[in-house]
């Protein structure tokens, strides 16, 4: 149930999350990590699996609607110890740092600094300034898994990871809900399909739900600003 992913991003948020909590004075919950909304987080998961293990079960053939390879033969450990190590390491700790710190040190630093004018702006410059960091810091582990070996494939893999950060950052800005970014990221990584899901990839179930969310989170950011300006802020 262990695995590297899940020991390295432990690690991680140990010495990182750790150094920033205790010389910053910041609380877990000013990073997102409280448990308001992990509840509706955890829903919404537990909704978009079994999405993905319907549809996987209809899109299957016949033959095909067994438990795949990956609960097979001992890999059922395995497989629930890698969305395991999404759910409590990696996606959590990326969506800490990168969107639950990062971001929002971001978004007040410029609003502390920049010209009136442009304040407004301090969240879209803070998405993007923060997920160009969060881009950046993937590109050791491709170059150290020679993932990539043109500047077309390092071009289009680093413009995913920038949406992918991007989207994580509206659904936290929108909902104010780091466990919808966790929850969301970690089955994106790991969909964990019970059955073979034939020509349909499980992550394109994901990737749906995370886009209707999205776009839910953008709306209520679009009414909010909205109503800003509709009271003379």
């Amino acid at each position: 149930l262990v695995d590297p992913t899940l020991s390295a991003n432990l690690l991680a948020m140990l010495v990182v999350l750790g150094s920033v909590l205790l010389f910053t004075r910041l609380r877990p919950a000013d990073l997102g990590l409280s448990c308001r909304g992990a509840g509706a987080a955890l829903a919404l998961g537990a909704a978009t699996w079994a999405c993905v293990q319907l549809t996987c079960f209809v899109a299957a053939a016949d033959a095909e609607r067994t438990l795949g390879p990956a609960w097979r033969d001992g890999n059922a450990t395995w497989t629930i110890g890698s969305l395991l190590a999404q759910l409590v390491g990696n996606a959590l700790y990326e969506e800490a740092f990168f969107r639950g710190f990062l971001l929002v040190q971001v978004a007040l630093l410029f609003g502390a600094t920049a010209a009136p004018v442009w304040r407004g702006l301090r969240w879209t410059w803070a998405i993007g300034v923060s997920q160009l960091v969060f881009a950046a810091t993937h590109v050791p582990n491709r170059i150290a898994f020679q993932t990539h070996t043109t500047l077309g494939e390092w071009a289009g893999d680093m413009a995913g990871v920038f949406a992918a950060g991007v989207v994580f950052a509206l659904i936290y800005v929108g909902f104010g809900n780091l466990w919808l970014a966790v929850v969301l990221h970690a089955l994106l990584n790991r969909p964990t399909p019970l059955c073979v899901a034939g020509d349909i990839a499980p992550r394109t179930v994901v990737a749906g739900v995370t886009l209707l969310v999205t776009i839910a989170a953008a709306v209520r950011l679009w009414r909010r600003r909205r109503g800003s300006f509709g009271r003379g802020a």
